[in-house]
């Protein structure tokens, strides 16, 4: 592997990817400390750091518990091409569903040339959130002046929560425009679609009354009010994906 260019942004030196590369991720593991680190508190300290509204941070807080109890290195897929010290529970499925959503973000030019080979955007899902890493950060960035930044649009930033705080941030309000969200803007509503997006909106749907149950079971073992299920989602003075980033990593950061 061979990074294509570096460039440096005005907040700090930091690497921009141009061309392709196919070869294999050198790095042999993310950070060591999340190995032992409590995902529940990095959610409240950074949620706090970016500026994000309490129902925002409880929403994480639920959503993090039903998809790894809070483990941020939690991953569900293939060893292969994820970090050796995260913890993956083997899915022939999950990883399958990477691969098949990095090669369409590829095609649509949202992720051009990465710095990091097929076998690194194709593990799997992964994280404090579950994210699969190539529609997480093309949902995140494309179009943003983080597109290209190799730290932002790196594939294992997924187990990183400054990081990937970002990207469900992101994901939150990809939904949030969904017209069967509009039709009843509740958390719970966003929650089904996480699921499927094609869940909002139909409470009546297996697929809805699923996500439903395990989020306020979700709710109920953070000690968040089940009445917060039915609470009506708030996007006053809520950041956006790059400023979420850039206010926990900065351009430069790695």
């Amino acid at each position: 592997m061979r990074l294509i260019a570096v460039v440096a942004m005005a907040a700090g030196a930091a690497l921009v990817f141009a061309g392709s590369s196919s070869g294999d991720d050198p790095r042999p593991i993310v950070d060591p400390s999340l190995e032992n680190a409590d995902g529940y508190e990095l959610i409240v300290e950074y949620s706090e750091r970016a500026s994000l509204p309490d129902d925002w941070r409880d929403f994480l807080l639920a959503k993090a518990w039903i998809e790894s109890r809070g483990n941020p290195l939690k991953g569900r897929g293939t060893s292969e091409g994820a970090p050796s010290n995260a913890d993956i529970v083997q899915s022939a499925s999950e990883a399958k569903a990477a691969a098949q959503a990095y090669d369409r973000q590829v095609k649509r030019g949202a992720i051009s040339g990465s710095p990091w080979g097929r076998k690194s955007w194709s593990f799997g899902s992964g994280g404090l959130w579950a994210l699969l890493p190539a529609n997480a950060v093309a949902v995140a960035y494309r179009g943003t002046e983080l597109q290209g930044v190799a730290e932002a649009y790196d594939p294992w930033s997924v187990f990183d929560p400054k990081r990937a705080i970002a990207l469900a941030i992101a994901y939150n309000l990809g939904l949030s425009r969904w017209q069967r969200f509009k039709k009843n803007p509740t958390w719970e509503n966003l929650h089904a679609g996480w699921r499927l997006p094609g869940n909002m909106g139909d409470p009546g749907s297996v697929g809805y009354q699923k996500s439903a149950a395990n989020f306020r079971e979700a709710l109920a073992a953070m000690g968040i009010p089940a009445s917060f299920a039915n609470k009506r989602v708030s996007f006053e003075n809520v950041p956006s994906a790059v400023q979420v980033y850039l206010a926990l990593n900065g351009a430069g950061s790695v």
